[in-house]
């Protein structure tokens, strides 16, 4: 996942706030994706536009996938249910695709 120059600083500009990028590089590194959330949310929310939706969904997409990575169906239907619902009115194929991974014994 990459965040360009342009993109950090329209975000300082809106905002005010300065991004840090190391941090959010090292955090989306490390896949901790509540704090990636967490931090980028001081910034921009999921419904502030195009591309502020798209981010939170490929964090969250990705916060699922390694759950069905990991064999934890229980974890990808609560990622699932309460992080990716909000997208199936804006993408309902795409939600219907990445609920049929949910199927398959390696989605790979």
């Amino acid at each position: 996942m990459c965040f360009s120059i342009f993109e950090n600083n329209r975000l300082e500009q809106e905002s005010g706030f300065f991004f840090n990028m190391k941090y959010f590089e090292d955090e989306v590194h490390s896949g901790n994706w509540d704090e990636v959330e967490r931090y980028l949310s001081g910034f921009t929310k999921v419904d502030d536009n195009r591309y502020s939706m798209k981010i939170f969904f490929e964090i969250r997409k990705q916060k699922y996938l390694e759950a069905l990575d990991k064999h934890d169906r229980s974890k990808g239907v609560e990622i699932l249910v309460k992080d990716l619902k909000v997208f199936a009115t804006f993408n309902e194929e795409l939600f219907k695709e990445i609920t049929q991974l949910l199927t398959l014994e390696n989605f790979r």
